[in-house]
C-alpha cells in the first residue's frame, strides 16, 4: 500500500494481492485514525459479500471470484472494542457486466484499488444493539 496525505484526506493505493478490509484496518491502527469516511474504485480477484438478516440477527455470505471491477466502495471507519473498525459496502461487476452489491467482508485486489479516506478528527465508538444485533454508532 502507498499513501499520500492532502489536508484531512489520505489517498491510498492498494496493490495486487492486498486484502482491502485488513489493509485499511491496519493502516488506520498505525495512523491512529478513529473516525473517517471512504470511497474507492479498483479491481479484485476474490470478494466475499454479506447481507444481514435482521430477524435472524446474522450475516449470510456469498463468494465471487474472477476478474471483478470495483465500481463503488463506500464506507466508514469507527472504533469497535477500542480498535479501528472498517464498515464498507461494495458494488462489483463481472466480465458479463453483471453487478453484485452488499456488505464487504473481504476483497483481494487483482490490479489496484484507489481509495480516498477522509479523517473526521474525532472518535466514533460502536456499541452492540440488542434490538438488531448489529454494532451501531454509539453517540453520547
Amino acid at each position: 500500500m502507498e499513501s499520500k496525505k492532502f489536508c484531512q484526506t489520505i489517498v491510498l493505493r492498494l496493490d495486487s494481492g492486498e486484502e482491502i478490509v485488513q489493509a485499511l484496518a491496519d493502516f488506520c491502527y498505525k495512523k491512529k485514525i478513529f473516525a473517517a469516511h471512504l470511497s474507492g474504485i479498483g479491481s479484485a480477484s476474490a470478494v466475499t459479500l454479506s447481507t444481514y438478516n435482521v430477524s435472524k440477527k446474522r450475516y449470510f455470505d456469498k463468494e465471487f471470484a474472477g476478474q471483478l471491477e470495483i465500481t463503488a466502495l463506500v464506507g466508514n471507519i469507527s472504533l469497535k472494542n477500542g480498535k479501528p473498525h472498517v464498515h464498507c459496502h461494495i458494488t462489483i461487476g463481472d466480465e458479463k457486466f453483471s453487478a453484485f452489491a452488499g456488505h464487504l467482508k473481504s476483497a483481494t485486489v487483482s490490479a489496484t484499488c484507489e481509495i480516498f479516506l477522509t479523517k473526521l478528527g474525532e472518535k466514533i465508538e460502536r456499541k452492540k444493539s440488542e434490538k438488531t444485533g448489529l454494532w451501531i454508532f454509539g453517540f453520547e
